[in-house]
C-alpha cells in the first residue's frame, strides 16, 4: 500500500493479464517498485460515490480500494488483489460442500454486508463467481459494479440488473432491490453450496437449514429476514446444533458394535456396582454419626455445591429479563420501518440466558395491531444490563403504542455461571460526533480473550430522556485486553441530539 502511494502514474503499472475488455476494461497490474499486484478497473462516472463509499470501509472480507481516479468521462479504481480461488470455480470441482463450511462462509459475508448495508449501499450481484475464497477458509466480496445506493422516494431500480437465478425478484422492475435483495441471494448460494442446486430445483435435508433457505428467499421481500444479523444469528445457533450432532455421532461410532460385548459391559458394571454398595453399606454400619454433633466436612475442607450441568438445568426460581426502557420511531432505511430501543436486565445472580427473544407489538390508537416482530438476543450474563436497538419489522403507518414482551426462555437456555467464561463487560470510550448521523468511538476489552463478534448499539432520547429508537452494527475480531475503534454512521432521518453507545460480546 506504501508502495503505490509513490507511484505518481497509475499508467506506469505493468499489465500482467487483462481480465475483460469491453467499453470499460478490468486488469490485473503489477507495481514495478514492489512487486504488488492489484485490479484496476475502468468504469462508467456514476460509479463514482459508490467506490468513493466503498474505499472508506474497511472488513477483512472486503477488497481495499486503494485509489479513486477521476478522468474526462470515466473512472480508474485501483483495488486490492484478493488472492485464492472464486467460490464457482470451487463448486464446479467440487459440486457440494459441507454444510459447516458453507454456513460458515454465510456468516462471514453477512458479516460484511452488515457494514456495507449500514452504509445505504445494496450489492445486487452475490454469485459464486464475485466470492474469492483464500486457502484459510476466509472469504471476500468482490464486484461492486452493479451496486447501488438506496433511495428513499424511488419504488423500482432503474437499471435492471443482476445474475440469473441470484438476483432477487425486485431487481427485475418488480420493486427497488434492499438489503432483503441480497439476502435473497444469499439463500440460494447457500443451498447451491450444499447440495449443487438452486431451492426450487432440490432443497437441502437439514429441516431447520431449509427453513433458513426459505427465510431468504421468499418471492415477497417482506417475509425474508430483513438484516443480515438476523441471519447470522440463525446460523449460528445451528452451526451449534450442526457440531453438537457431528460430536455425538462420532462418539457413537466408537461404541462396540457386538451386542454380546455390550451385554457383557452391563452385567459387569452391574455387578461392581453391587460389590460398592456393599462395602458403602458395611462402613455406614459401623460409622453411624451422633445427631447431636454436627456433620464436618471431608478433610476439613468445605464441599463444592453441586452445580447444574446440561442434563440437569431447571427453571426452578430462574427470573425472566426485566426490559428497564424501552422506545420506538418509525423511520425509512430499508422501506417504512419500525425502529426500537430497549434497556434490559437479566437479573438472576448465577444464570445467563442463551437465545432469548423478546416480542414487539406495534399498535394503532384502536388497539388493531399493525405489525409484529421477534428481537433475538444473544448471551446475557449473570446480573447484566444490555442494550439493543435496530429495524423491527416494515410498517405502514406509524403505531400509537408499541408492547415489548419478554418470551419465555427453555430450560436447555439457561447457563449456570460455573460453566461461562469469566467476563468483563465491554466499555466504549472516546465518543465524537462529527456531523449528523456518524460516530466514532473505541471499545476496550478487559478480558484474556479474543472475542469474535460485538454489537454496538446506539441509543437515542428525547428531549426528556425518553428512548426515542436506536441502531445497531456488528464488528469483529476485538482483541484480548485490547481495544477497537469504531465508525457508527446513521443514515436515516430523526437522529436526536441526545444519545448513548453501548458495545457488549454476541459470541
Amino acid at each position: 500500500m506504501e508502495n503505490f502511494s509513490k507511484i505518481c502514474n497509475y499508467e506506469d503499472f505493468k499489465v500482467i493479464s487483462v481480465v475483460n475488455k469491453g467499453v470499460y476494461t478490468t486488469s490485473l497490474i503489477q507495481d514495478p517498485f514492489s512487486g504488488t499486484r492489484y485490479i484496476k478497473k475502468e468504469l462508467s462516472k456514476e460509479k463514482l460515490p459508490i467506490y468513493q463509499k466503498l474505499q472508506n470501509l474497511k472488513h477483512q472480507s472486503l477488497a481495499d480500494i486503494i485509489a479513486v481516479i477521476e478522468k474526462d468521462h470515466a473512472i480508474i479504481v485501483i483495488i486490492e488483489y484478493a488472492t485464492g480461488e472464486t467460490l464457482k470455480s470451487i463448486l464446479d470441482k467440487k459440486i457440494k460442500l459441507d454444510e459447516k463450511i458453507a454456513i460458515s462462509y454465510i456468516q462471514q459475508l453477512t458479516s460484511v454486508l452488515n457494514v456495507i448495508h449500514q452504509n445505504g449501499i445494496i450489492h445486487r450481484d452475490i454469485t459464486p463467481s464475485n466470492i474469492i475464497v483464500a486457502t484459510n477458509g476466509e472469504v471476500k466480496l468482490i464486484d461492486f459494479d452493479i451496486a447501488r445506493f438506496y433511495k428513499y422516494s424511488q419504488t423500482e431500480d432503474t437499471q435492471l440488473l443482476g445474475t440469473p437465478g441470484y438476483a432477487a425478484p425486485e431487481q427485475f422492475g418488480f420493486d427497488q432491490s434492499t438489503a432483503s435483495s441480497d439476502i435473497y441471494a444469499l439463500g440460494i448460494l447457500l443451498n447451491v453450496m450444499i447440495t449443487g442446486m438452486k431451492p426450487n430445483e432440490i432443497q437441502v435435508k437439514n429441516e431447520d437449514l431449509a427453513l433458513i433457505i426459505k427465510n431468504c428467499t421468499s418471492m415477497d421481500k417482506s417475509l425474508r429476514y430483513q438484516d443480515v444479523m438476523q441471519l447470522d444469528y440463525d446460523l449460528r445457533r445451528l452451526k451449534h446444533v450442526i457440531i453438537n450432532d457431528f460430536s455425538k455421532k462420532s462418539s457413537e461410532k466408537t461404541i462396540m458394535p457386538s451386542k454380546i460385548a455390550t451385554i457383557l459391559g452391563f452385567l459387569l458394571l452391574i455387578s461392581i456396582g453391587y460389590i460398592i454398595f456393599q462395602v458403602l453399606q458395611s462402613s455406614q454400619d459401623l460409622n453411624v454419626p451422633n445427631a447431636n454433633e454436627p456433620e464436618s466436612s471431608l478433610s476439613g475442607q468445605e464441599q463444592s455445591p453441586t452445580v447444574p450441568n446440561d442434563l440437569q438445568r431447571t427453571t426452578t426460581g430462574f427470573e425472566l429479563p426485566v426490559i428497564l426502557e424501552s422506545g420506538f420511531m418509525v423511520s425509512q432505511i430499508i422501506d417504512t420501518f419500525l425502529f426500537y430501543g430497549l434497556i434490559l436486565k437479566n437479573p438472576n445472580e448465577n444464570f445467563a440466558i442463551d437465545g432469548l427473544y423478546i416480542r414487539v407489538t406495534a399498535r394503532a390508537a384502536d388497539d388493531t395491531i399493525l405489525g409484529t416482530g421477534e428481537i433475538p438476543f444473544a448471551r446475557i450474563y449473570p446480573n447484566q444490563i444490555v442494550a439493543a436497538a435496530g429495524p423491527a419489522f416494515p410498517i405502514d403507518e406509524a403505531p400509537a403504542t408499541v408492547d415489548f414482551e419478554v418470551l419465555s426462555p427453555g430450560t436447555q437456555q439457561w447457563v449456570h455461571e460455573s460453566l461461562l467464561d469469566p467476563f468483563m463487560p465491554l466499555t466504549v470510550d472516546n465518543i465524537s460526533r462529527f456531523e449528523e448521523g456518524v460516530f466514532t468511538g473505541e471499545i476496550s476489552n478487559d478480558n484474556d480473550y479474543d472475542i469474535d463478534h460485538v454489537s454496538i448499539v446506539i441509543i437515542f432520547r428525547d428531549e426528556n430522556d425518553q428512548i426515542v429508537g436506536g441502531n445497531f452494527i456488528h464488528s469483529r475480531h476485538l482483541p484480548a485486553n485490547g481495544t477497537l475503534p469504531f465508525t457508527f454512521d446513521i443514515w436515516y432521518d430523526s437522529v436526536t441530539p441526545n444519545y448513548e453507545i453501548h458495545a457488549r460480546r454476541v459470541q
